[in-house]
């Protein structure tokens, strides 16, 4: 490609412009004379504001070659013509002309003359360095645009007028200013770069000077080049051939042709867009992992040679060829395959163009089918290494094969994952299994060198008689050592103290399950199955090869629990096969006596320890009978064995537990009230719940009480204590709650009746029956403990009462009443028969509470009326078989304030009523009945408590 401007001559252009200038001037003066002929006496004309225009001349208005219209008409025939009149002249050649009338004149003077039409100068030969594209040449009206080539890349247009010259039209530039582009930084230029400016630089291989000269069309045009070097000396590797002047060469690579000319000093391509000329323009890229070591920097010409490592350490070598890097060495090879792992490899040659055509491998992992592992494909990348990982066969992990089995594997956690050749996993049984340790190791096949059968097998267990021999068994299918899901049951003997169905079941570790959970038998109390025998014996359970000596008239004997719950009772006397009887009018117990019944259940003889009013049993008040001698029976829950009778009525202090306060609403708090004004006594810890009204008594060494609040069902708790050998302030107390098991009553209107073997809780109201009264019958067993339901039969329905008990004046049973009020009226009851005691003087008792004393000729019973000051006294006759008479004797406002619910308690020989903040003591000696307000206050003001008498001793240090 040629860059030189060649400068056109201008002389033709010179002369043609000298004459037009001669022409325009012939036909400026030419117009003048015309127009001074045409309007000879316009300067005499009167012209006026709004006739500022002169008439249309006669001579115009009568040419023949030219139509004149006016807006209006009459301006045709005015002499003077009217501001913003119109005319419009029509030539014959088509010409057109419109003139108007303004404030200064014509806006042309309208003459024939506009009929006549010049031609310009074509416009080639006034702007020669521009290229022009013309509407109608250079006729008149003709429009010609041109651009420049400089920079700013202006547009040009320009007009024919009727002159015959060329006007620039408005929007566009002086054609005459255009300017070029800036040369590159190796220039020498002058500030400006317009038409005429010139360029220079130094050549680079010689001393000489180029000069460049800009064009009035904004090119630039060679004046003076420099010499362009040999083209190989650019170019090297390549052949060329040049014209004489050696500004144009020639070269062939392969079947590429390459044009350079000589430009400024310089060879530029022919084609700019493949600069390179049989050149690698880069290193060689075959992957990114290979980085080639070339000489010098890029491109580089044919036959460079760039090398590089394989992964092995051998060279790979690329030669440039024909504008590519060509494989000039062998291909780089892959080993380091596992040989661990079993492989099938194939040779492949390779597509790239670049590489030669050597063998490269193609790598299959060869697993057995029944591993489970997926396809492995390796393929030998061009730098010698492979593309992916060797990974060895995988095992199945043995967890998924028996996840019944815990697995330990090698030093990982135990999972799920498949896992690698070489790792040993080890069957975890449990250490009483009866199996073989079993461990197997992943092969590089990716199976385990164990059989699949022997990993699926679970662990065995020992036999159950082996490893559990304090037991007899019943097995399902009766092997010494088993595996799951195999069953075995405890054979307790059927008169055994055990008969719970309990079983264990052999897991697949080995284990047995429930194990730890399964009791020896039991062998029964020996007490029960030979009651007429003194028996000594550890604490209950009694198992297998537990023993109990006995003493039976004077012999001794042993037993042994067998270990299906059995006693071996060959060795017993024959002596003590008739049961012995107690004697219990021997029996001498101070300030109180015993009573006798059997057991309904053991067949056993049980007594109850009877106390003076105000005297309690200083430990368990039920006695039992046992080969001729009696022991205290205590509830099982205060942890204490049969222990030999020492029963004694001791001196009772009062417990006061619950009740409501005015300021504190509902109670839990306790207070042990001894009536004297210090004592070293224990403090009885809180109930659990509230209890705002129930009922409480001491039984078998233990505080019961029962009650709740007026919406709530019943609870009941026991206080329990420890030893008596420990100090009577640091024994632990503390209150365990008992169930009902489901019944309830209100705590209203219900009561306790210590019986001889048991207590009967009676009374309250059934919520299921809110309308009637009526007794919910709980029986508390003192001998286990247990609160179950047993309907009494002849109960009597009270409403509101309380509870009296008198022994009978012949000893031989004591007399139980109820007194208060049902919905009869009547006043007190016989539980026994639920015979009434007529009320000869006061028959209605609401809510009383009772007390009951003796003296000499009666027995006293004294109540308290609820909510009143009364206090009424009763005297019942000694001789109960011939009168069933009550003589009642009311005293009204006796009591300093009154009582709600108050609770009662007998006190050397006087009754204490509590309730409110101060106690006042009824002394019944005096006649009429005295009252003394106590100086000893409770710590809580509390009304409805619930008083429980209970043994000093067990409770204060006396």
């Amino acid at each position: 490609m040629t860059f030189g401007i060649r400068l056109r001559q201008t002389k033709e252009l010179v002369s043609h412009s000298r004459a037009n200038l001669a022409m325009r001037l012939l036909i400026f003066g030419t117009f003048v004379i015309s127009w001074l002929l045409m309007f000879p006496s316009t300067c005499s004309l009167s012209l006026t504001p709004n006739f500022p225009c002169p008439p249309l001349t006669k001579s115009l208005l009568e040419d023949s070659s030219i139509v004149i219209t006016c807006s209006p008409e009459s301006t045709l025939t005015k002499k003077k013509v009217a501001r913003h009149a119109q005319c419009i002249i029509r030539c014959l050649n088509g010409a057109l002309r419109q003139f108007s009338c303004w404030d200064q004149g014509w806006s042309a003077t309208p003459s024939t003359k506009h009929c006549e039409i010049s031609t310009c100068v074509k416009i080639d030969l006034v702007y020669p360095w521009l290229s022009w594209q013309c509407s109608d040449g250079n006729a008149f009206d003709s429009v010609c645009t041109s651009s420049c080539l400089g920079p700013e890349n202006d547009l040009y247009s320009e007009k024919c007028t009727s002159k015959g010259t060329w006007q620039t039209n408005p929007g566009f530039n002086d054609p005459r200013k255009c300017r070029c582009e800036d040369p590159d930084q190796t220039w020498q230029c002058q500030s400006q770069k317009n038409a005429g400016s010139t360029c220079s630089k130094e050549c680079a291989e010689s001393s000489e000077f180029a000069t460049i000269v800009c064009k009035p069309n904004g090119e630039w045009e060679t004046l003076k080049d420099c010499h362009c070097l040999e083209p190989s000396t650019q170019y090297p590797g390549l052949e060329w051939n040049c014209n004489r002047d050696s500004s144009v060469c020639t070269s062939k690579c392969g079947s590429q042709e390459y044009v350079i000319e000589c430009y400024h000093g310089e060879w530029n391509p022919e084609d700019p867009s493949n600069p390179v000329m049989c050149q690698c323009p880069l290193k060689p890229d075959i992957e990114p992992s290979l980085d080639f070591d070339c000489p010098g920097s890029p491109p580089y010409s044919q036959g460079t040679i760039c090398t590089t490592k394989c992964a092995s350490g051998d060279d790979l070598v690329m030669t440039c060829d024909e504008n590519e890097w060509i494989q000039t060495s062998d291909s780089c090879h892959c080993d380091n395959l596992n040989d661990q792992i079993p492989w099938d490899c194939i040779k492949q040659t390779s597509p790239n163009s670049t590489l030669n055509s050597k063998a490269r491998q193609i790598c299959h992992r060869v697993c057995n089918p029944e591993s489970q592992n997926d396809d492995l494909v390796l393929n030998c990348l061009v730098n010698g290494e492979w593309d992916k990982p060797s990974e060895p066969c995988q095992c199945q992990n043995p967890a998924q094969i028996n996840p019944n089995v815990d697995w330990t594997c090698g030093e990982e956690p135990t999972s799920n994952d498949p896992l690698d050749a070489g790792i040993v996993c080890d069957r975890m049984c449990n250490a009483l299994s009866s199996s073989e340790p079993l461990q197997i190791e992943c092969q590089s096949n990716g199976l385990w060198n164990s059989d699949l059968e022997d990993i699926k097998e679970t662990c065995a267990c020992q036999a159950a008689d082996e490893l559990f021999p304090q037991i007899p068994w019943s097995c399902e299918n009766g092997e010494a050592s088993v595996k799951g899901p195999q069953i075995c049951h405890r054979d307790c003997h059927k008169e055994s103290g055990s008969n719970e169905e309990l079983s264990i079941q052999c897991q697949a570790d080995g284990s047995w399950s429930n194990s730890n959970d399964i009791p020896s038998c039991t062998c029964k109390n020996p007490n029960q199955l030979y009651p007429q025998i003194t028996w000594d014996c550890p604490d209950e359970p009694w198992t297998v090869s537990s023993s109990c000596s006995g003493d039976c008239a004077g012999q001794t004997t042993s037993i042994i629990c067998r270990k299906d719950g059995t006693w071996d009772d060959a060795q017993l006397p024959e002596v003590c096969e008739e049961e012995l009887k107690c004697d219990q009018e021997n029996v001498d117990i101070s300030n109180g006596r015993i009573s006798c019944l059997i057991n309904s259940k053991s067949e056993e003889t049980v007594c109850k320890v009877k106390c003076k009013p105000g005297y309690v049993s200083k430990s368990s008040n039920i006695l039992s009978c046992r080969n001729g001698n009696f022991k205290e029976i205590f509830c099982k829950t205060s942890k204490r064995s049969d222990k030999k009778l020492n029963p004694e009525c001791e001196k009772a202090v009062f417990l006061l537990l619950g009740g409501t306060d005015e300021k504190r609403g509902p109670l839990k708090s306790t207070e042990l009230y001894t009536g004297e004004s210090h004592s070293d006594c224990q403090t009885v810890p809180d109930l659990p719940n509230d209890m705002e009204i129930g009922f409480g008594l001491w039984y078998q060494g233990s505080v019961l009480a029962c009650g709740g609040k007026p919406d709530n069902y019943y609870e009941c708790f026991v206080l329990e204590t420890t030893d008596d050998d420990q100090d009577n302030t640091n024994r632990a107390l503390k209150w365990k709650k008992f169930d009902l098991g489901g019944q309830s009553v209100k705590p209203k209107s219900a009561g306790a009746i210590d019986l001889t073997d048991s207590v009967h809780i009676y009374g309250g109201v059934d919520p299921s029956h809110q309308d009637t009264s009526r007794s919910t019958d709980l029986r508390w067993d003192g001998s286990t403990c247990e609160l179950t339901n047993e309907t009494l039969e002849d109960v009597i329905n009270f409403k509101d009462y309380c509870y009296v008990s008198k022994p009978d004046t012949n000893g031989s049973r004591a007399l139980e009443m109820m007194c208060g009020t049902d919905f009869m009226g009547k006043s007190c009851f016989e539980l026994k028969n639920g015979n009434p005691f007529i009320s000869t003087t006061y028959e209605q008792l609401e809510n009383p509470s009772c007390a009951l004393l003796e003296n000499q000729d009666h027995t006293l019973m004294l109540t308290v009326e609820s909510g009143k000051k009364i206090v009424v006294l009763g005297k019942l006759t000694n001789e109960i078989a011939s009168s069933r008479d009550i003589e009642w004797t009311p005293y009204d406002n006796l009591l300093d304030q009154e009582r709600h619910e108050p609770g009662l308690g007998v006190f050397n020989g006087n009754v204490l009523v509590f309730g409110g903040e101060q106690v006042e003591e009824i002394n019944i000696d005096q006649n009429p009945l005295q009252v003394i307000t106590r100086n000893e206050k409770l710590l809580i003001p509390r009304n409805s408590p619930i008083v429980v008498s209970v043994p000093k001793s067990r409770f204060c240090n006396t």
